[in-house]
């Protein structure tokens, strides 16, 4: 199951995380993600995809500079494999 979310800008605060939360309709918590991250994506960012309620996918970011670093709105490209 292929999707996306949209998501409007955000502020990840120096040595933080953010999360932010999207509904994937059929997503499972045993289900494995592939995700897509934007490709301009920071640098100063790493980030996870997990489905953390049923129906609900979790993107965090971390912020690994001392400064803190402005997400613009981007568009996150999420893969869901379903397990049987």
């Amino acid at each position: 199951m292929r999707t996306q979310a949209d998501l409007t800008s955000w502020s990840v605060a120096a040595q933080a995380c953010v999360e932010k939360t999207t509904p994937v309709v059929g997503a499972g918590l045993l289900d494995l993600l592939a995700a897509g991250w934007p490709a301009d994506l920071d640098a100063a960012l790493n980030g996870t995809m997990f489905v953390s309620a049923a129906s609900v996918v979790t993107i965090r970011l971390c912020n690994h500079s001392p400064a803190s670093v402005i997400v613009p709105a981007r568009t996150f490209g999420i893969v869901i494999l379903k397990s049987f």
